[in-house]
């Protein structure tokens, strides 16, 4: 008996997570693919991503401590790898909008 009824509150479980999963995914379905914005939210993340590239850089001036400069140096060169790879990202969104995202 006592077997019966951990299994009848198993099969509840996972009855309900079922449920929960399925609720989610109505969820996430219903909402579409809206990428008219994408080129102007990239190219404000290449702003900021410039301008703390040069406020790091004008820390990098000001500090003495071989380290942290070597910290921040690295923190610049992924900047750079980001920035070079946005802009390579809105050139394709650009032309995706262009083409009407076909």
């Amino acid at each position: 008996m006592f077997c019966r009824i951990i299994n009848i509150f198993v099969d509840i479980i996972i009855l309900e997570s079922l449920l929960n999963l399925k609720r989610g995914y109505e969820i996430m379905k219903n909402k579409p693919d809206d990428r008219r914005d994408n080129v102007d939210k990239i190219q404000e993340n290449i702003s900021n991503t410039i301008e703390n590239f040069n406020l790091t850089e004008e820390t990098i001036e000001k500090t003495d401590d071989d380290k942290n400069k070597k910290t921040l140096e690295a923190k610049n060169d992924r900047r750079e790898e980001a920035i070079s790879g946005m802009r390579s990202e809105i050139k394709d969104e650009a032309i995706d909008k262009k083409n009407g995202y076909k």
